[in-house]
């Protein structure tokens, strides 16, 4: 080997570590999270009572396909941070993923129905909001000066 091929395999597999390590830690937090949020989550005699399709999986399958699903959204994760740790499909990612978080303990049935409707506009809201990715073209807000036809209703009161 020379020393050319030494020194350009030196940073590479430097590289290559720290994207192992980094997969490493989005897999154990995201995972990890997932994991918590089911087992403090657990579904109890409400689940058990409702009304199911025919089709319907048993309970049984529902730990390991949240698992592999966590899992791949740990490395969509990793992918993105590794090309762009700051830009927005990032933040993108980020978002789905509190989301997906908040969703067992916003809609279970442990919390009253206020809290449950607080917590569901507090996720909502902000994504309602948001602005949409660079370089789309949105409708510009309507003017505030714009006038209601003639024989229609204003919706301001």
């Amino acid at each position: 080997m020379t020393d050319i091929e030494a020194s350009t395999d030196a940073p590479l597999s430097a590289h290559k570590r720290g994207s192992a390590r980094a997969l490493l830690v989005f897999l154990v937090l995201v995972v990890g999270a997932g994991w918590a949020i089911g087992v403090t989550n657990l579904p109890g005699a409400w689940y058990a009572g409702l009304a199911k399709p025919a089709f319907n999986p048993p309970n049984w399958v529902f730990a390991p396909v949240w698992t592999v699903l966590y899992v791949l959204i740990a490395i969509a994760g990793w992918r993105v941070w590794t090309r762009d740790r700051a830009g927005w499909p990032m933040k993108l990612w980020a978002a789905q993923l509190a989301l997906n978080w908040a969703w067992s303990p916003v809609f279970s049935p442990a919390i009253n129905r206020a809290q449950r409707s607080r917590s569901f506009w507090l996720c909502w809201a902000p994504s309602s909001r948001s602005s949409p990715p660079p370089g789309r073209a949105t409708a510009p807000p309507p003017s505030s000066s714009s006038r209601t036809p003639p024989g229609s209703r204003s919706r301001r009161r």
